[in-house]
């Protein structure tokens, strides 16, 4: 693991040598900037194929989709499905209870079918043919579990960018 700002540590890797990003970048529209730069980092980064997941708010999800693409092929839109009290939005008069994770590609997916619904609830698998599951962040924050994280590489020497991981 290497820590630091992601943005310098990342640009140390050499080009083309990523098979996927996994991130939770805020949410805020303060904070448009950073899917930006994620998008760039993900082009110079991701190799053919690779994967760039992004766990997102719904408020700004057109802009941030505008912004990933202007770098990446959108795939699809999972659905991490949180369980409990709803987040209530505010000004939008919605308790939601998921939130987006836009899976966009460096060119061409070639990846296997995978369930479009993840949950920290065990009765319900993501894309798992080993019955792992994803389940929430000590700090109560909704991460990608490292096994998921290990699934998304083509092998395990190559490396994984989890920018904004917690």
């Amino acid at each position: 693991m290497i820590r630091g700002d992601a943005l310098d540590e990342a640009l140390k890797l050499p080009a083309k040598s990523v098979d996927a990003i996994v991130t939770d970048p805020p949410y805020g529209v303060e904070f448009l900037e950073c899917y930006d730069k994620l998008a760039e980092l993900a082009d110079h980064l991701l190799r053919d194929g690779g994967n760039c997941l992004v766990m997102i708010g719904q408020a700004n999800l057109p802009l941030v989709l505008e912004t990933l693409v202007e770098h990446l092929e959108y795939c699809w839109t999972l659905c991490y499905f949180t369980p409990g009290a709803s987040a209530q939005v505010f000004g939008r008069h919605v308790k939601s209870n998921w939130k987006p994770i836009l899976w966009l590609t460096k060119g061409k997916n070639e990846n296997e079918h995978i369930s479009d619904l993840i949950t920290s609830d065990a009765s319900v698998r993501f894309g798992s043919s080993d019955g792992t599951s994803l389940h929430p962040h000590p700090a109560k924050r909704n991460h990608f579990s490292t096994r998921k994280r290990r699934r998304l590489r083509r092998n395990r020497s190559s490396p994984l960018l989890a920018p904004h991981g917690g």
